[in-house]
């Protein structure tokens, strides 16, 4: 069942204007240079399969990709000749990574459930939650589900399968379910042991409920967590997708998702992670100024804060450390890049991404 028509994906100007700066525009003598650049890349491949070099020859065709479809092609074509299934699963989250900034949600799925399958006879269960987060962008509700409940019996680690319970909450919501996602947050309720995990628990709570009870969950949401994702789209002072507050774990080499991209994504700053709306959700009103910054980081520690702002300003970007009050914890430091008066905040995020940042909006 596919229920894109509730869903509210990233606008298709966005991902265009993307797919735009990653591409490039070259000319029709650059467009000759690099059509012959490529069928020597593919000829250097070809000849170096089944040999001990082509894991490098591999790897640097990778590194010199200059498009989406360049990486992707490469990957689709060559992951499988990779002898080492780690190697194999590195390359297909990387394509799924650059498509899923592209915002082509339901290749970057298929291309995570590739990942998942790369080492025989063990699915990889954090490469299934990415597809499946993919999916709910792209508003396929049963697929996600599918790789929700797939990522749970694959997990062996409690933090996933936790994860893996909220993201087959979130489908049922997708599935407009609503029994079935009420009854999924009893076992989460159980296991939100600390403040982030209760967030998520009672805004997921507050999707499946109405009237008093939705007034009252947001009300404790704004208390307990003020100031918080979570908070602020029970408020309805946030739209509700994409869900850019759902941190979930991506492999490690989704901070290689843009080809053009050099700088290492923050240690800290989790890839946002879409998920659709509650059906029964009044429609949320957008702040007509947009966000007033982009959350790059956040650290308890100040050097490591200092660290990412200096890799932001070497980038060209001018950063600010904020605090950042959390309940049950230590304060930690916000790394933000302000929208000054006069930036176009989509082509500030843009920007943020193809140097190699993740980054989320503040109200």
């Amino acid at each position: 069942m596919k229920a894109g028509g509730s869903i509210l994906r990233l606008p298709l100007a966005l991902a265009a204007l993307a797919a735009a700066i990653l591409a490039g525009h070259p000319s029709a003598l650059h467009a000759e240079a690099s059509a012959t650049d490529a069928a020597a890349k593919l000829a250097g491949l070809e000849s170096a399969k089944g040999t001990a070099r082509f894991a490098a020859a591999f790897a640097s065709a990778l590194e010199a990709a200059g498009s989406v479809d360049e990486l992707v092609g490469l990957v689709d074509r060559y992951a499988s000749e990779l002898a080492d299934p780690a190697a194999r699963r590195e390359a297909w989250t990387r394509a799924a990574a650059t498509l899923e900034l592209a915002g082509r949600f339901d290749e970057a799925a298929e291309r995570y459930g590739n990942a998942a399958a790369a080492s025989p006879g063990k699915a990889d269960a954090a490469s299934l939650l990415a597809a499946a987060a993919c999916w709910l962008q792209a508003g396929e509700c049963e697929r996600a589900l599918a790789m929700a409940d797939l990522a749970a019996l694959s997990s062996t680690e409690p933090d996933l399968d936790w994860r893996a319970g909220l993201m087959v909450g979130w489908a049922r919501v997708c599935e407009d379910d609503l029994a079935k996602a009420r009854s999924v947050l009893d076992s989460l309720e159980a296991a939100a042991s600390d403040p982030s995990r209760k967030a998520s628990v009672l805004l997921l709570a507050w999707a499946v409920s109405n009237g008093d009870e939705r007034a009252r969950l947001a009300a404790e949401l704004a208390k307990g967590f003020p100031g918080s994702p979570e908070a602020l789209v029970a408020s309805g002072s946030v739209p509700m997708s994409p869900f850019w507050f759902l941190a979930f774990p991506r492999p490690a080499s989704a901070s290689k998702a843009s080809p053009s991209s050099a700088a290492p994504s923050s240690a800290g700053a989790a890839p946002p992670v879409p998920a659709p709306p509650t059906p029964s959700a009044p429609a949320a009103s957008t702040q007509a100024e947009g966000p007033r910054a982009y959350q790059v980081g956040l650290f308890a520690e100040r050097t490591n804060a200092e660290r990412l702002a200096a890799s932001l300003g070497a980038k060209g970007f001018a950063a600010v450390l904020e605090s950042r009050e959390r309940p049950g914890s230590a304060p930690a430091l916000a790394v933000l890049v302000p929208v000054s008066a006069g930036t176009d905040p989509a082509t500030l995020l843009l920007r943020l991404k193809d140097a190699g940042f993740e980054a989320w909006p503040v109200f």
